[in-house]
């Protein structure tokens, strides 16, 4: 029986030998866990990532029929690239095989693979890259490029103060949803855009406390891995479920488990923490608690 790594080593057999045909692609790697050979290497449940740079990005995008070159599929569709700035073509093969082909222009070569890529770009090639294709030999230098990308690193206390700041407005903002009756959108501000911050200081936290080379990953990437065992434990009581008393519920543990994180930063890192600010919003949000007519 064939096996999942197999399987997708099959596609990416297939779509090389497609794209060495093709003007229009000319280079092609793989990212992701199924280009790295440590640190949670690809498991069974695993996707594929293909990074593909071509000279007419959108003729490429606008064409699936490649897609049968490469293995029979069930359905396909484009959204954003979860790193840089392109657009990406999944497709969902018979039997749930995944793959994602990332598309980027090919004049954004140069740019991703300098000290000046975007966080997010250097943090995925920093990870391990396999190159499958590359007609014009732009990506000899990929894997030195990889080695000099910054990991992730402490705050200023500018850049602590903006998120600490973007944090409690919107605190404020999802209690006054909830007082006008707009629950879902509280629901969504809370868990969604909060919980986003609240992510990024507790990777603040996590190299306060374990140093610099503590691995953080990128988004929520192996969270139960590399986060404070409280932040794990109390995160699960800080998310609400469509009900008005529940999101009150949870706004306030967010409040009170973001506080704690990030103070502990604060006092870590050398930084100073609003605690005036942020007993100022508590207070104005139990208020408006207190005061809701629908209890």
């Amino acid at each position: 029986m064939e096996s999942t790594a197999d399987r997708y080593r099959k596609i990416i057999r297939k779509f090389t030998e497609w794209a060495k045909e093709q003007h229009n692609v000319r280079a092609a790697m793989v990212v992701g866990s199924r280009a790295r050979t440590s640190d949670n290497p690809a498991d069974e449940w695993s996707d594929l990532d293909i990074v593909v740079f071509v000279d007419n990005p959108e003729a490429f995008l606008s064409d699936c029929q490649w897609i049968e070159e490469t293995d029979k599929y069930w359905l396909t569709f484009l959204e954003p690239t979860g790193a840089g700035h392109g657009m990406e073509r999944r497709v969902l093969y018979e039997e749930g095989f995944d793959v994602d082909y990332a598309v980027f222009a090919t004049s954004d070569l140069s740019t991703m693979l300098s000290k000046d890529a975007p966080p997010d770009v250097q943090e995925t090639l920093r990870r391990g890259v396999e190159v499958i294709l590359d007609k014009d030999d732009r990506l000899k230098d990929l894997e030195l490029a990889a080695k000099t990308h910054k990991k992730a690193s402490l705050p200023s206390q500018e850049e602590f103060d903006q998120l600490v700041s973007d944090f409690l407005y919107h605190a404020v903002w999802t209690a006054k949803k909830l007082r006008r009756g707009e629950f879902l959108t509280a629901k969504e501000c809370s868990d969604g855009y909060m919980k986003e911050r609240l992510i990024r200081v507790s990777k603040w936290h996590a190299l306060a406390k374990k140093g610099k080379d503590h691995d953080t990953w990128h988004g929520v990437r192996f969270f139960e891995q590399w986060a404070d065992p409280r932040v794990i434990t109390e995160l699960r009581h800080a998310f609400a479920h469509y009900d008005e008393r529940d999101i009150w519920r949870s706004l306030f543990v967010s409040l009170g488990l973001f506080r704690l994180v990030a103070e502990e930063t604060a006092t870590r890192s050398g930084l100073l923490y609003p605690g005036n600010a942020h007993d100022q919003v508590t207070r104005f949000i139990e208020r408006l608690h207190s005061k809701r007519e629908s209890f």
